[in-house]
């Protein structure tokens, strides 16, 4: 059974200077065992924008977005 946690949240800042909100999710599979223990396995780490858009990374601290080509890099603060 898969699941997804939200792990973190930033600000990110794109080409154009707008600001996103940014969510980190990771994945997890939930797996029962043969004596009835379930143990968690690490899955994907994905980023979305609060405004739905998915971003792919590409460096540290740098991510495209997919709908828009853009690129945006974390704000730090």
């Amino acid at each position: 059974m898969k699941r997804t946690r939200e792990v973190g949240r930033f600000k990110a800042k794109s080409d154009r200077g707008e600001i996103y909100s940014v969510i980190e999710y990771e994945e997890y599979e939930a797996i029962l065992s043969s004596i009835g223990t379930v143990n968690e396995t690490d899955g994907i780490t994905r980023w979305k924008t609060t405004t739905g858009d998915l971003l792919k990374p590409i460096g540290s601290g740098k991510f495209r977005n997919i709908n828009t080509n853009e690129i945006v890099q974390k704000i730090v603060d």
